[in-house]
């Protein structure tokens, strides 16, 4: 017999209903998510960021003619890698993010480490992945199950009671 979920326990007088978390409150979750990680992730980085993105377009060019895009480069791929882990880490060990906590949705199905890894594709910041941010509102929109959901056999499902 198939072990039921904690959401899942039907108890007198408390029962737990599940359905298919809406693109609102996915979208909504994944900007309390954005803040969390702007806040957290990306506010170490800003003075160089900041010293990068800001001034006149001399500034710009002294610059890039410095050594300072190879340590961007450098700083972008750490911020990526740690978008990655975020997603990746939370919805492993916790079946849901920050943002989904707060939506009360989180992650439905047979979760494992490497599908984990999968659904988290979305949140790292760069080509091709970005694309995904278009992909998986409009899926989401037409049949309720988002593209890394699909490939992974999960869902996000919404608890209420």
């Amino acid at each position: 017999m198939k072990k039921k979920e904690p959401w899942e326990l039907e108890l007198p007088g408390n029962k737990v209903k599940t359905k298919e978390a809406s693109l609102t409150k996915r979208v909504i979750a994944a900007l309390f998510d954005v803040i969390v990680l702007a806040f957290v992730i990306l506010n170490p980085f800003s003075g160089v960021l900041g010293a990068y993105f800001s001034g006149s377009f001399n500034d710009a060019v002294s610059l890039a003619e410095s050594s300072l895009p190879n340590q961007i480069g450098f700083i972008m791929f750490i911020i990526m890698i740690l978008f990655f882990v975020y997603f990746t880490l939370f919805q492993y060990y916790y079946k849901q993010t920050i943002g989904m906590m707060i939506m009360r949705i989180q992650v439905h199905g047979d979760i494992t480490f490497g599908k984990c890894m999968i659904r988290s594709l979305i949140g790292i910041p760069t080509f091709p992945f970005y694309i995904l941010w278009f992909i998986e509102p409009l899926l989401i929109a037409l049949n309720r199950k988002a593209l890394l959901e699909q490939l992974t056999n999960t869902t996000t499902i919404e608890r209420r009671q």
